[in-house]
């Protein structure tokens, strides 16, 4: 079962202190942007695999300070750059707190499609990374990028890959691992903390149950004792089972888990 951990229990849970940045220069009077899912409407622009501009008017279904989701009519490759423009709430912006539009770049995090019998796209999810899209977009449009950490801002900074992103399939390890999970603010302080144990984990990402009030897009700082290993992660999905417990799904963006050290490993294909 789940346990919320109290500020005086701390200590208890490993390596907590690495929480703690050291950013004494920075003033702390912002509060955690909560994600939400706001009727909102936002103009995504990018261009093709020919280079051709495209463009799409969409609701947000869901919206963080460095994080958004939408339904597209047209798919979105994973690791591609996008600009949005749209009328985003001023306690979730990273600048332009005065304008009335917020433009800003985003890295497509996922892209699936979804539909039925009225209706067909696909659910697009964003990384938000800042005002600029970088010098190697502006020469190759069709450059791929990764996740490479988190800037001043709370907003993501990217990396170049070699090669186009492609959806690397994991081995899944459907074993039970106690771990902790801090919920972080915008300047990755801990506001929120729980012991629990995984559904499922992989090398990029785990599987927990939770009773944190927590969206997708939200980072969070995910840790094991047994065996050792910390990272900083990202909420992808959220979902209720069958149990009626809730399960966060989290991907690694710091590091990668160590499955080799898993202590009989429990292989199953697919989902629960």
């Amino acid at each position: 079962m789940n346990s919320l951990i109290m500020p005086s229990d701390y200590q208890t849970l490993p390596d907590e202190n690495e929480l703690e940045m050291q950013d004494a220069a920075k003033p702390r009077t912002k509060t955690r942007a909560v994600n939400t899912t706001p009727k909102l409407s936002v103009v995504i622009k990018g261009k093709d695999r020919n280079f051709r501009p495209w463009s799409e008017t969409a609701d947000a279904t869901s919206l963080s300070n460095n994080g958004a989701g939408f339904f597209l009519s047209r798919d979105c490759p994973v690791g591609c750059l996008v600009s949005l423009i749209m009328a985003m709430p001023p306690h979730l912006r990273g600048y332009d707190h005065d304008k009335r539009l917020y433009r800003i770049w985003g890295l497509v995090q996922y892209c699936y499609e979804a539909g039925g019998e009225n209706a067909s796209g696909f659910h697009v999810g964003f990384f938000l990374i800042g005002t600029d899209a970088t010098e190697s977009y502006v020469r190759n449009p069709a450059q791929s990028y990764r996740i490479a950490g988190m800037d001043r801002n709370g907003l993501w900074k990217i990396e170049e890959l070699e090669t186009s992103f492609t959806l690397r399939a994991s081995v899944r390890y459907w074993n039970s691992i106690e771990a902790a999970i801090y919920q972080l603010d915008e300047e990755q302080h801990s506001i929120a903390a729980e012991k629990t144990i995984t559904e499922n984990i992989s090398e990029t990402g785990a599987s927990v149950f939770s009773e944190l009030r927590i969206g997708v897009g939200d980072r969070l700082k995910f840790q094991t004792a047994v065996p050792p290993f910390s990272s900083l992660a990202v909420v992808r999905r959220r979902r209720i089972g069958l149990d009626d417990r809730t399960r966060l799904h989290v991907e690694f963006v710091e590091n990668q888990f160590p499955v080799l050290e898993i202590e009989a490993p429990i292989e199953e294909e697919g989902e629960h």
